[in-house]
């Protein structure tokens, strides 16, 4: 009884995780949608923080890109619940970062975007 509910469980986790997904290191999954293009899932309660760590995983530790690349958020305004965000290496339709920026211009580093995941770490999420 307990090994089909545990089948069962896995079967069911299989189901929902993607296929192809990146694991970020926060917990979200990531998606590649071309060379440079990917798509962070909503995955219940999220800051902009939460995205933002999962870009700048995804880009550094499956695309390996330099940590000085530059993230650019693809969709404006604010994204319905469920949605989850596009980001992209190329500038070219940058809507801004959702986050308090003093400077540094349109985008994030891939840097900046990781070490959101250690402030993430430390206020426990």
């Amino acid at each position: 009884m307990i090994r089909s509910l545990a089948a069962g469980a896995l079967a069911g986790l299989v189901l929902v995780t993607p296929a192809f997904a990146f694991r970020a290191q926060n917990g979200k999954f990531v998606e590649a949608l071309g060379p440079d293009t990917f798509v962070v899932k909503w995955s219940g309660k999220s800051s902009p923080k939460d995205f933002w760590c999962a870009a700048g995983d995804f880009a550094n530790r499956r695309m390996h890109v330099s940590p000085a690349t530059r993230l650019y958020r693809y969709e404006s305004g604010r994204r319905n619940p469920g949605e989850g965000i596009v980001f992209g290496l190329t500038p070219r339709s940058d809507t801004g970062t959702g986050t308090l920026r003093l400077a540094g211009g349109p985008g994030m580093k891939v840097a900046h975007a990781r070490i959101l995941c250690e402030d993430l770490r430390e206020r426990g999420r």
